[in-house]
């Protein structure tokens, strides 16, 4: 009660950072309540605060915010029901971060109905969420209005081929994304060649991660020739499959393959050998 009264009292104050201060156990309302004062705050940061279930719907709404991080929060699926009343609240609001947070589909499905109102949101993450396919389903049905989202991050969240799909048929409209990051989310072949389709659309992506996804040589080829526009990708994988199907491609053009194993097989003989003689 005395920290919230304290705050209350400090109208210049335009950067708060509480993390990792457990503030979800006990307390919530009468701090927010102090928060809520704040009027100059534009910068919030309650990430790793224990805050989860009900206790969500006791976050400050504060009216100038613009910047919101709540990551590795555990709301559930309620707690984010009670998040998506309080975004209602951040008129302003331009980055939130809710990385690790359990949201999962169900929680999805309530959060994105309020998101499509934060008409000043650039920077969304949504990273190690679990939502899978459905849940980036329902994710795309929002982006379109997002008009103003520059970054976005659903890497660790299993979205698979199904969510690539979805989101393949939205990215022609995200008209001001510039960097996505998609890493180990168990996208094969056929997902990535339908989202390849897509980032031709995207004129303005200029960072992309699909890192850890498994899409393989043929969804590798593709993905690469749809982002050669992009200014940085991080496509690891498709990257060294692309230039291993090359090379592979010219050795068995010049017929170099077979003289190129038969040499490494005499080489390891030969290690062998002198490995043997130098024992005697």
């Amino acid at each position: 009660g005395r920290l919230a009264g304290v705050l209350g009292e400090c109208k210049s104050l335009t950067h708060l950072d509480f993390s990792g201060n457990f503030v979800g156990r006990s307390g919530g309302e009468t701090r927010s309540a102090g928060l809520v004062e704040c009027k100059s705050l534009a910068h919030l940061n309650l990430s790793n605060n224990n805050i989860w279930g009900k206790e969500v719907g006791k976050l400050p709404g504060v009216f100038g915010v613009a910047h919101l991080d709540l990551r590795c929060n555990s709301f559930g699926a309620e707690g984010t029901q009670m998040l998506a009343m309080v975004l209602e609240k951040y008129k302003v609001l331009m980055h939130l971060d809710l990385l690790s947070c359990q949201i999962g589909s169900q929680g999805a499905g309530i959060l994105w109905g309020v998101l499509e109102k934060c008409r000043a949101l650039a920077h969304l993450d949504l990273g190690n969420n679990k939502r899978g396919g459905q849940g980036a389903r329902r994710l795309t049905k929002t982006l379109d209005k997002c008009k103003t989202l520059a970054h976005l991050n659903l890497s660790h969240s299993e979205i698979i081929n199904e969510g690539a799909e979805s989101l393949a048929e939205v990215l022609e409209k995200c008209t001001a994304l510039a960097r996505l990051e998609l890493c180990t989310n168990r996208i094969r072949g056929q997902g990535a060649k339908t989202l390849a389709g897509g980032l031709q659309k995207c004129k303005g992506l200029v960072y992309l991660d699909l890192s850890d996804n498994n899409i393989g040589d043929t969804g590798a080829a593709v993905l690469a020739e749809a982002a050669r526009d992009c200014i940085w990708i991080n496509t690891r994988e498709a990257e060294v499959r692309k230039r291993r199907t090359r090379r592979t491609k010219r050795m068995r053009r010049t017929g170099t393959m077979g003289r190129t194993r038969r040499m490494g097989r005499s080489e390891g003989q030969g290690g062998q050998e002198r490995r043997g003689g130098g024992g005697g």
